[in-house]
């Protein structure tokens, strides 16, 4: 599976930082930085989150010029946050993309590591990352509720995504305390299924939910925000120009 190689190249990149030391360093200067404020979040119009990289499984390589379809279209009103992938070797994803972006922005950020090691949630920490994304299907539970309990201590946002709704009985005692995300896509054949993400708005807090992967345009969005979901990930689809076009008012 796919997610699978991603893991464990991810494993070997931790290990070599580990090797530099780089744990004490994040950790200490991540303790400096508490100042900071958790981000408060409108509910008034949806939240979309859009995901910046250069490759996807689907569509292969972005072009330059769709790069700058996404910059252009991030100017709605509906895009709150930026959401990076973190992976160079299967998103050609480099670390000065984010840093080109968020110097030229002054939105929030989201941050996609598949993470399995606080070294991580420290290194987001330290970029001033807003939102740290973690998956159910490659962490246990016990290190979900450590990584959630550090993540909240830093003044970060935590997101949890789960991919089958089984997975949120796993975590029922500590639901409350993050936002929850539903990957619409399965993550074996990248089918989509909207119905699972219905069935699963009604067992939680609905303002607790992000909408992840398969959101095509604009109209997805207030589709499923009028029945009360307000979060909404958008991925490859972030570099149509045309995700905008038929955007209504609310």
């Amino acid at each position: 599976m796919f997610i699978n190689k991603i893991v464990s190249n991810k494993i070997k990149e931790i290990k070599n930082k580990y090797k530099k030391n780089l744990l004490s360093i994040f950790k200490f200067l991540s303790y400096k930085n508490l100042k900071r404020k958790i981000s408060i979040i409108d509910f008034s119009k949806p939240y979309v989150f859009f995901e910046n990289k250069i490759f996807s499984p689907l569509k292969g390589n972005i072009k330059n010029s769709e790069l700058l379809s996404f910059l252009k279209s991030s100017n709605s009103k509906y895009v709150k946050s930026f959401s990076f992938l973190n992976s160079e070797k299967f998103f050609k994803n480099r670390k000065i993309n984010f840093f080109l972006i968020k110097r030229i922005s002054n939105k929030k950020f989201l941050m996609k590591d598949f993470l399995i090691d606080f070294i991580q949630i420290y290194e987001g920490c330290l970029n001033k990352f807003d939102y740290i994304l973690l998956i159910k299907y490659i962490i246990n539970s016990e290190k979900i509720k450590n990584f959630i309990k550090l993540i909240k201590f830093l003044k970060i946002i935590p997101i949890l995504e789960i991919h089958k709704i089984k997975e949120l009985f796993n975590i029922k005692k500590i639901k409350k305390f993050f936002i929850i995300g539903f990957n619409n896509r399965n993550i074996s054949n990248f089918k989509e299924d909207f119905i699972k993400l219905i069935k699963f708005s009604k067992l939680i807090n609905l303002n607790n939910i992000v909408s992840e992967s398969s959101i095509k345009n604009i109209n997805y969005v207030f589709k499923y925000y009028n029945i009360g979901i307000n979060y909404f990930l958008v991925g490859e689809n972030s570099i149509k120009n045309n995700f905008f076009n038929c955007e209504k008012k609310l």
